[in-house]
């Protein structure tokens, strides 16, 4: 009886990581933590478990064959580390969060083919626009060639965005924020502007 209860929970942990390795692979995005892999982000506070020397767990990851951990330092850790109970529950958490998880896709004013109403952008009504990524570059290094008090803080925005892949990203309009695929609040932002877009 006992021998049989192990071998059905080792079958459902296989699974599970069969679950996330393609999950991985169809939706990992870049890591922010110089894993080097694609990853599958932790996006709840409280299972951020702590592993080792007050770093926290951030990110899931595969090397092509085995499950990683990260923490918020971008150190490796086996899944041993965890408690059952923290394997379940992260486990649980992103097949929950990323299988159900819509893709956007931006393109110059639209969100998975739905036209933003330009009123948004005119009036300020959100705080987030949709740009082209390689277009607001151009614009940064002509911004950063001028005389202009932000000089430095372009030159670090310059830096970070010629490392995204994003063709079309998200733009704050009154800060120096961007939102990428990879961003965590990405997906909320373009939830936030479709259901807008909707009520206009």
């Amino acid at each position: 009886m006992k021998k049989s209860f192990y071998k059905q929970l080792e079958t459902l942990q296989q699974e599970a990581v069969d679950t996330l390795l393609s999950l991985i692979e169809d939706k990992g995005s870049e890591s922010k933590v110089g894993a080097g892999f694609n990853t599958l982000a932790i996006k709840k506070d409280d299972l951020m478990f702590n592993l080792e020397g007050g770093r926290y767990l951030m990110e899931v990851f595969t090397d092509g064959r085995n499950l990683t951990l990260a923490d918020n330092k971008g150190y490796h850790y086996n899944w041993s580390c965890l408690e059952d109970e923290q394997y379940m529950q992260v486990t649980d958490h992103l097949i929950e969060e990323y299988s159900d998880e819509v893709e956007y896709i931006l393109t110059d004013d639209a969100i998975n083919g739905i036209v933003l109403n330009e009123k948004i952008q005119q009036e300020d009504l959100h705080e987030y626009y949709i740009t082209h990524r390689e277009s607001f570059l151009e614009k940064l290094m002509r911004w950063i060639g001028e005389d202009n008090k932000d000089k430095e803080l372009m030159k670090d925005d310059l830096k970070e965005l010629m490392t995204w892949k994003d063709e079309y990203i998200l733009s704050s309009n009154s800060t120096n924020s961007y939102l990428g695929k990879h961003s965590a609040k990405f997906n909320e932002t373009c939830e936030e502007l479709l259901k807008l877009n909707s009520e206009l």
